[in-house]
């Protein structure tokens, strides 16, 4: 279902019962659509009878689209060791790119909330497996053959942050004094440790986008996909998780005590730890790069309680992002 298959365009299709599965106001809308072909027209021809549409403000979708397209004839489709949607076709007049299902039943983020609140050794031990399994495959996916998307740098992203300080400063003074000595520190620290060598990388990857279904692993929103350290990756799922665990228990919007945040930071670690000796199986990595990137990500989390006005976020933010330096050796 490429855009340049005319077969498609000339089908008249009903598309049954459509379903909202996320929107974001001005700027996007993704939907799962039910298709109905003509009686017989479909037949032995492999066409989709579930497919998902993706509307998009800027240049992200034909960029996602692309880079799809690109690992969908890569051999990482077939040997990866995950389920990839099939990219059908980018519509630039609409900028909706459309793309084939992948089955889910949870995602990752839904384990390991779920995980974490019944805290048995039968929910870890699942758990684990599947951390394992996508950790393989996070893995697979950045030693993969494809070249595709713009270099993002540990610099890059220090760049960003100090400009998100600087919107922050005249309304946060303190904010500004306290994170600038704590960017330098963390230049100083990258300035020791090389970077790891530059791969294929998701850009965005957090247990939300790692999909289970029948045992399975399914990678889903390359929206980002560039090229960068795994670092930019691994960091990123290691602080989206750390969130997911510390918010696991926050059912009736009750604060949480330091104890309970320890206990619960506890077990993040934990689930971290499964997730990168699994990917230092495939890829060697070095764990203070990761640990650079993952300060980054963290004071960005803290950052955004301001900026995206959400202080229920801020206590936890912080507390994880104190535990994350003293273990870099901060204090």
């Amino acid at each position: 279902m490429r855009a340049a298959a005319p077969a498609y365009r000339e089908l008249r299709i009903e598309a049954c019962a459509p379903k909202i599965m996320r929107y974001t106001p001005g700027s996007r809308c993704t939907i799962l659509y039910r298709l109905r072909y003509p009686a017989g027209l479909s037949e032995g021809r492999g066409w989709p009878e579930l497919v998902v549409a993706k509307t998009y403000k800027g240049g992200k979708g034909k960029h996602a689209y692309a880079g799809m397209r690109a690992l969908w004839e890569s051999p990482f489709r077939e040997h990866g060791g995950v389920t990839l949607a099939e990219p059908l076709a980018y519509l630039p007049d609409l900028n909706v790119l459309v793309q084939g299902p992948i089955r889910e039943e949870q995602t990752l983020q839904e384990l390991i909330a779920s995980a974490v609140r019944a805290n048995t050794p039968a929910a870890i031990d699942e758990l684990y497996g599947f951390v394992r399994r996508t950790a393989a495959g996070l893995a697979g996916l950045h030693c993969s053959d494809v070249r595709f998307g713009a270099v993002r740098t540990w610099e890059d992203e220090l760049a960003e942050v100090r400009s998100v300080v600087d919107d922050i400063a005249s309304a946060v003074p303190t904010v500004a004094a306290a994170a600038e000595p704590l960017l330098a520190r963390l230049e100083a620290i990258a300035a020791q440790h090389p970077a790891d060598p530059i791969m294929t990388i998701h850009g965005t990857f957090r247990p939300g986008q790692a999909l289970i279904y029948q045992g399975q692993i399914g990678f889903i929103d390359f929206d980002s996909f560039c090229q960068a350290e795994p670092a930019l990756d691994l960091s990123l799922f290691l602080r989206r998780t750390k969130d997911i665990a510390l918010g696991a228990l926050d059912q009736d919007g009750a604060e949480l005590d330091d104890p309970t945040r320890a206990r619960l930071l506890a077990q993040a670690d934990a689930i971290c730890e499964v997730f990168l000796s699994e990917y230092e199986r495939h890829v060697p990595i070095s764990r203070p790069r990761v640990a650079l990137w993952e300060a980054l990500d963290l004071l960005t989390l803290v950052l955004h309680s301001w900026t995206k006005v959400k202080p229920e976020r801020l206590k936890n933010a912080m507390f994880t992002l104190e535990q994350h330096l003293l273990g870099m050796g901060f204090y």
